[in-house]
C-alpha cells in the first residue's frame, strides 16, 4: 500500500515547475506563545509565570490566583493586529507569495465564583482563545515562451493555492488555595475544541510548440476535523516581600471525541504525448472520504518563572518548555484503490511537533500607584519539526516579540497603550523536481521566507468585585 501523494513524471515535473517550491509551506498551529492574555501580561511578553497580575492566573500559574485580589469579572478588549507574511520569489523570481491581514486579537474573559460556602478557597472561571491562524497563499502565472529545459514546451499556466483556516477555545474551572502566608496551589480544567480546515492545490495546464500535444497536471488535497479533548494546568506560586516565584506543569491532552473529512484528486492527463517512457500516464486518483474519526495531540509543557522588584520597578522572567510530540495520523482514513493504476493508495493526515523552549524577559516601572510603563522581548519558537512529513500545519518559521507600552487607571478600569512588533522568518531551501536527475535539475533556488506583526493595544480591563 503506497501513500497517495504527487509522483513527478518527467512531463509532469515540466507542467509544475513554478509550484513544486509551494508544497514546502505545508509542513499559527506551531507556535506556542503568539497569543498572551491580559493587556499588561501582553506588554510583558507572557513572562508573567512567576509573577500574575491579575485573574489571567488561570492560564499562566492557577496557583497565584489565591495570591491576587479577588476579582469578581475580567474583561480585557480592543486589542488590534496587522500580519504580513512574505515568500519572497517562491514560485520563482519575481513570483512572490504574500498574505495580509487586519483584525482583532482574541483574548480572555474570565472571573470568578463568589459561594460563601468556598471559605479561603478560590474557585474561577475562563474561556479564551488559545490558538488561531488564517492564511490564503495564491499566485497564478503564464509561461508563454518555450523553458529553457523544456524547449518543446509552448505555453504553460500554471495556478497554486494554499489556505487555512484554524482556531482552538479553551474553557476552563480552576480551584486554587493558599498553602501558608506565601505559597498557593492551583489546578485549571480546561475543555479544548480544536477545529481546522486545510486546502491545498496545484494545477497546470501545459501546451507543446506543436499545439496538438497538451497536457494538464492537478494535484489537490483538503481535510476538515474538529477535535474535543481534556487537559489540566497545574501551577504552584510564592510571593514574599521583594521576590515572586511561580512553577506550572501542563499536562498532555485527553482525547474525548473527534471527527472530520478527507480529500485528494491527483490527475495528471496528455494528449498526442509518447508516454512510453512514463507508462502510469494517463494517472487519476481521486478519493473522499467523510465521518472519519479524528484526534488531535497536545504536548507535556513545564514553565517557570520570578520576578524581583526593587523600588518602583520590577523584572519579570519565565520559560516554558514544550514537549515532543512524535508523528500520528489526526484523521483514522482508509486505504483506496487509485483509479488507472490500480493500486492501494492511502491519504494521511499527520501531526507532530518538536520540542521548544520559549522564553522571555520584561521590566515594569510605576510612576505611581496610577501610572506605569512596560517593556518586553520573549522568543515564540516552531514546533514544526525538521524534515516532518505532517501536513497538518503551514507556520514552519521561528517567531520573536517586542513590546512597549503603558497602564493608567480610572476608577475601577485599568487602560493599556502599547504595541507589540513580532518579526520572524525561514530560509527554504531549494527543490529538485526529480531528485537525481541532472536533466531536469535544480527547478528553483534557495527563498527566504518573512513574518512581520504589529500589534497595537488600546485597551481596558473592567474589574467588578
Amino acid at each position: 500500500m503506497r501513500p497517495c501523494r504527487h509522483n513527478l513524471s518527467k512531463l509532469a515535473a515540466a507542467s509544475i515547475a513554478l509550484l513544486v517550491l509551494s508544497g514546502e509551506v505545508a509542513a499559527q498551529d506551531a507556535h506556542y506563545w503568539t497569543l498572551q492574555y491580559g493587556n499588561r501580561a501582553r506588554l510583558l511578553g507572557g513572562a508573567v509565570i512567576g509573577s500574575v497580575l491579575d485573574i489571567s492566573a488561570v492560564y499562566y500559574n492557577p496557583g497565584a490566583l489565591s495570591l491576587t485580589e479577588a476579582k469578581g469579572l475580567l474583561l480585557a478588549g480592543n486589542v488590534f493586529e496587522f500580519r504580513s507574511l512574505t515568500w519572497k520569489d517562491a514560485l520563482g523570481e519575481g513570483r512572490d507569495l504574500i498574505d495580509s491581514k487586519f483584525g482583532s486579537v482574541p483574548s480572555l474573559f474570565a472571573g470568578e465564583f463568589r459561594f460563601g460556602f468556598l471559605g479561603d478557597h478560590r474557585l474561577a472561571y475562563s474561556f479564551l482563545t488559545r490558538q488561531t491562524f488564517s492564511a490564503r497563499l495564491t499566485a497564478t502565472g503564464v509561461e508563454s515562451e518555450p523553458l529553457p529545459d523544456f524547449p518543446n514546451v509552448g505555453t504553460l499556466a500554471a495556478n497554486v493555492n494554499l489556505e487555512q483556516d484554524m482556531n482552538e477555545f479553551w474553557a476552563g474551572l480552576t480551584w486554587s488555595h493558599t498553602l501558608g502566608a506565601h505559597l498557593g496551589l492551583g489546578v485549571s480544567t480546561f475543555l479544548a475544541v480544536r477545529n481546522q480546515r486545510t486546502e491545498f492545490s496545484t494545477t497546470a495546464e501545459l501546451v507543446g510548440t506543436d499545439t496538438n500535444q497538451a497536457a494538464a497536471s492537478l494535484l489537490g488535497r483538503d481535510y476538515d476535523f474538529q477535535d474535543w479533548r481534556l487537559l489540566w494546568k497545574i501551577g504552584l506560586a510564592a510571593k514574599f516581600e521583594k521576590w515572586e516565584l511561580g512553577l506550572n506543569v501542563t499536562t498532555p491532552s485527553v482525547g474525548l471525541w473527534g471527527s472530520g473529512s478527507a480529500g485528494s484528486n491527483d490527475a495528471e492527463i496528455v494528449q498526442n504525448v509518447d508516454t512510453s517512457e512514463s507508462p502510469e500516464l494517463p494517472r487519476v486518483a481521486v478519493d473522499f472520504q467523510d465521518g472519519v474519526s479524528a484526534t488531535y495531540e497536545s504536548p507535556l509543557s513545564i514553565g517557570a518563572g520570578a520576578a524581583y522588584r526593587f523600588g518602583s520597578t520590577k523584572l519579570y522572567a519565565s520559560a516554558e518548555w514544550f514537549a515532543r510530540v512524535d508523528p500520528y495520523r489526526v484523521l483514522d482514513t482508509q486505504p483506496f484503490i487509485g483509479q488507472t493504476s490500480g493500486d492501494t493508495l492511502i491519504f494521511n493526515v499527520v501531526a507532530d511537533a518538536d520540542q521548544v523552549l520559549n522564553w522571555g524577559v520584561g521590566v515594569e516601572h510605576n510612576f505611581n500607584e496610577r501610572t506605569g510603563i512596560y517593556g518586553s522581548f520573549a522568543t515564540d519558537f516552531s514546533s514544526a519539526a525538521p524534515e516532518s512529513e505532517a501536513n497538518t500545519s503551514i507556520t514552519f518559521w521561528n517567531l520573536y516579540h517586542a513590546s512597549l507600552g503603558t497602564t493608567f487607571t480610572v476608577g475601577r478600569s485599568v487602560w493599556t497603550l502599547g504595541g507589540i512588533l513580532g518579526f520572524g522568518g525561514q530560509t527554504v531551501e531549494g527543490v529538485d523536481l526529480i531528485p537525481g536527475n541532472d536533466e531536469i535539475g535544480q527547478a528553483l533556488e534557495e527563498t527566504q521566507l518573512s513574518v512581520i506583526s504589529f500589534t497595537f493595544i488600546l485597551g481596558f480591563e473592567l474589574a467588578f468585585q
